[in-house]
C-alpha cells in the first residue's frame, strides 16, 4: 500500500558537480578530471523534504518525520564522507520504507555511498534494477551514469558503455549529456571499441563523431578502404579533423597509465587517487597540474598506444604502468622519445635498459637482493652465509642476486637451497645447510655435550654468521619455527614480507636477530607521511598505502622539477636522472646508472616493534643492469 503524503511541488532538484569516471585526453576536461575524479556527486536539494511544515495547518505524518530524519541522517554523512555509516543509513530508508514514494531517492543513494566505498558490485547489484522499478524516476539518467561507473571499474566495458548511451538519451541535463558523451569518447581513447550492434544504438547527434575518433585510432591498423567503409554515412572530413590534442599550455602535464578495469583496478586507482591528491594539495602553491587518466587494463598493446599517444602530446611525465612486463613495453615504445616515463611499483629489472628516459621508483628485485648481501658483508661483517629461497620469480632473482653480490664481496655462500612453492616441511632444506656448516658425517656418528649426554647430528646446533630468507609470508610463518627446532643460530636476512604481523607474532624467541627490506616501513617512517595519510583520509575516507604515496610522489618530483626552474619532459628527465637522496612520501629515492631506484630502506624487530636502522644503505651501482638467471612469470602481490 502506497503511503499517501501531502503534495509536494518541488520534489527532487539535481545539480551535478563536473565530474566523471572515465578519462580523457583532452585539456579541457582535466580541470573536470582533476575537481574529482573518483566522485560523482549529486548535490540534492530536497526543499519541500528538508521543510518542517509543507503548508499551514499541516502536520506531518510519523513514518514522513521518521524517513525525513533518516534522510537528513544519510545526506550528512555523505558530506561528511562517513561512507560506511552512509551506507547503512540508505539501506536502513530502503528496507524500512519499502512503500514511500521517494524510495528511488534512497535507493540511489546507497548506491552512491557503496560506490564511495569502493564496492564497485554492489553498487551495481543496487542500480540493476533501477529502470524497472522507477522507470519514471527523475533520477534515471544518473543512475545509468552511475551504473556505467561501476562496471567500468568491475571491466565490463560494453555494459558500460550501453549506460553511458542511455544516460545520454535519456537526460534533460546538458551537463550530464556532456559527462556521458565524454565518457563514450573516454572509453574509446581508452581501448574500447564498439561492436556492430553498439554501434546502432548511439544516437545521431554523436554516432558520426564516435565512428570518426575510432576510425583515426585505427588508421594503423586499417587500409583506407576499411575506413571508408567504416564511416559510410559520415562526412570525411569529421575523421579528417581528428588529431591528438596537445597539453594545455601554462600547466604541468601529467600522464597517469594504470590499470583501472579488471583484476588489477584497485592497485591502479590507489596510484591514481595519489596523483590526484598530490594535484589538489599544489593549487595551493600556484603549481597547476592537469593530468591525463588512461586504463591500461593491464594490457601491453594498449600501454604502448596510450604512451605514444601521451608522448606526442608533449606531457611533460608518465605515471604507470603497474606491472613490470607492461612497463618494459612502454619503455620499448617509448625508446627515442623525450618523454620521461616514470614506474611507480613495478620490481623486475632491466627494463628501465629499453629507453634512457624511463625510471623505475621502486627498488627493483635484483637491486633488494645486492644490497641486502652489502649490508651484511660490509655493514656487519659477516662472512659465512647461507639462503633458502622459493623458486618463485621475485623470490629467485632476489636471492641469486644476493648470492652473486656476496661471492663478489668476498665472502662465502655455504649453502643456496631452494625450494618449491607449497612445500611445507623445510627439515630437509635446513638439514642440508647444517651438513654444509658441519662437513659431511656418517650416519653413525654421534656428539657427546659437556653433560655427557649424547646427540646425533641433526640434533646439534650449528651456528654461521646469517640466512638470507627471502620467502612469503605464509613460508616464513613455517620456515622460522623449524630452523628454530632445528637448532641453527644465525642472524636473519629478509625481504618485504617480514614485515607482517603474522611472522612477526612469532615473537623474538623464533626470529632472534633479523634484518629485512620494507618498502611498507620506508613509507610509514617516511618525513612527510603523517601529513599525506591526514590529507588521504580526508579526501577519501581510507588511510593510503604505498602504492597511493608513490602516485603522490610522481606528482610532487615534477613540481619539484618545475621549482628548480625545468621544463618540458626533456628538462624533467634531465632532473630525474640526476636525482640523489630525495626525501618522497614513498621513502628515499637515488637513481643510479640505470635510472632505478638504489635505495635499500632496512629495519629490524626488537622489543615487539619494527625499527628502522639507522645506516643509510645505497647499493653499489656496478653491475646493476645484470639481467637475472631467472625468467618465469610475475606475480602482483598486494595484500596490505
Amino acid at each position: 500500500m502506497r503511503t499517501n503524503y501531502p503534495p509536494i511541488k518541488k520534489r527532487w532538484k539535481v545539480k551535478t558537480e563536473n565530474l566523471r569516471l572515465h578519462f580523457l585526453l583532452s585539456p579541457g576536461a582535466i580541470s573536470v578530471y582533476i575537481s574529482g575524479m573518483k566522485r560523482l556527486i549529486l548535490y540534492t536539494v530536497l526543499i519541500s523534504l528538508l521543510s518542517p511544515v509543507f503548508a499551514i495547518g499541516q502536520t506531518l505524518p510519523d513514518e514522513f518525520s521518521r524517513a525525513q530524519s533518516a534522510f537528513a541522517r544519510a545526506q550528512r554523512l555523505m558530506r561528511e564522507k562517513d561512507y560506511p555509516a552512509a551506507s547503512d543509513a540508505y539501506r536502513e530508508l530502503v528496507r524500512g520504507f519499502k512503500n514511500s514514494q521517494y524510495r528511488d531517492i534512497y535507493q540511489y543513494g546507497l548506491a552512491r555511498s557503496l560506490y564511495h566505498l569502493g564496492d564497485f558490485k554492489q553498487s551495481e547489484k543496487t542500480l540493476i534494477s533501477y529502470s524497472s522499478l522507477y522507470p519514471n524516476s527523475y533520477l534515471l539518467p544518473y543512475a545509468h551514469h552511475l551504473l556505467a561507473n561501476c562496471q567500468y571499474r568491475r571491466g565490463r566495458l560494453e555494459s558500460s558503455f550501453r549506460n553511458y548511451i542511455l544516460a545520454y538519451k535519456e537526460s534533460s541535463d546538458k551537463q550530464l549529456r556532456r559527462l556521458s558523451k565524454r565518457s563514450l569518447f573516454a572509453s574509446i581513447e581508452a581501448g574500447y571499441f564498439p561492436t556492430d550492434s553498439v554501434l546502432h544504438l548511439i544516437p545521431g547527434d554523436i554516432a558520426c563523431q564516435i565512428k570518426a575518433r575510432v576510425a583515426f585510432l585505427m588508421k594503423g591498423y586499417w587500409g583506407e578502404q576499411s575506413i571508408d567503409s567504416f564511416m559510410a554515412g559520415c562526412s570525411k572530413d569529421l575523421y579528417q579533423k581528428q588529431d591528438i590534442p596537445k597539453a594545455t599550455k601554462g600547466k604541468l602535464s601529467v600522464g597517469v597509465m594504470v590499470p583501472l578495469s579488471g583484476p588489477y583496478s584497485k592497485y591502479g586507482q590507489m596510484i591514481l587517487d595519489g596523483a590526484m591528491l598530490a594535484a589538489e594539495e599544489l593549487k595551493s602553491q600556484y603549481i597547476a597540474i592537469e593530468i591525463l587518466a588512461y586504463d591500461t587494463k593491464a594490457d601491453n598493446v594498449t600501454a604502448a598506444r596510450q604512451a605514444f599517444v601521451l608522448s606526442e602530446a608533449m606531457v611533460d611525465l608518465i605515471i604507470g604502468p603497474l606491472l613490470s612486463n607492461v612497463a618494459a613495453t612502454t619503455a620499448a615504445a617509448l625508446s627515442g622519445k623525450t618523454t620521461p616515463l616514470l614506474v611507480p611499483a613495478a620490481t623486475q629489472a632491466g627494463f628501465t635498459d629499453l629507453s634512457r628516459n624511463s625510471f623505475q621508483l621502486s627498488a627493483n628485485m635484483q637491486t633488494i637482493g645486492r644490497g641486502m648481501a652489502q649490508y651484511a658483508v660490509k655493514n656487519r661483517g659477516m662472512t659465512t652465509l647461507a639462503v633458502i629461497s622459493p623458486t618463485s620469480i621475485d623470490e629467485l632473482t632476489m636471492a641469486e642476486s644476493f648470492v652473486r653480490e656476496v661471492k663478489r664481496l668476498g665472502a662465502r655462500v655455504l649453502a643456496f637451497e631452494r625450494f618449491r612453492p607449497g612445500e611445507t616441511d623445510f627439515g630437509p632444506y635446513i638439514r642440508d645447510i647444517k651438513e654444509a656448516v658441519m662437513g659431511s658425517v656418517d650416519d653413525s656418528t654421534f656428539f657427546v655435550t659437556l653433560k655427557g649426554d649424547t646427540l646425533r647430528p641433526g640434533e646439534v646446533a650449528v651456528e654461521f654468521d646469517g640466512v638470507f630468507i627471502p620467502a612469503t609470508e605464509q613460508q616464513l610463518f613455517l620456515i622460522l619455527p623449524q630452523f628454530d627446532f632445528y637448532r641453527v643460530n644465525a642472524s636473519y636476512l629478509g625481504t618485504d614480507e617480514w614485515n607482517s604481523p603474522k611472522v612477526l607474532k612469532l615473537g623474538e624467541k623464533v626470529i632472534k636477530d633479523v634484518v629485512f627490506y620494507s618498502s611498507k616501513g620506508a613509507v610509514v617512517n617516511s618525513i612527510g607521511y603523517e601529513e599525506f595519510a591526514t590529507a588521504y583520509d580526508s579526501k577519501y575516507g581510507i588511510q593510503p598505502d604505498r602504492l597511493a604515496a608513490l602516485g603522490y610522489d610522481g606528482i610532487m618530483l615534477l613540481a619539484q622539477a618545475q621549482r628548480e626552474g625545468k621544463r618540458g619532459p626533456g628538462d624533467v628527465a634531465e632532473f630525474l636522472r640526476a636525482l640523489s637522496g630525495y626525501e618522497a612520501t614513498s621513502g628515499r629515492i637515488t637513481f643510479g646508472y640505470t635510472r632505478s631506484n638504489l635505495e635499500v630502506p632496512l629495519f629490524s624487530y626488537e622489543d615487539g616493534k619494527i625499527k628502522p636502522l639507522i645506516e643509510r644503505i645505497i647499493i653499489e651501482a656496478e653491475d646493476d643492469s645484470q639481467p637475472p638467471d631467472t625468467v618465469g612469470t610475475e606475480y602482483f602481490k598486494y595484500e596490505y
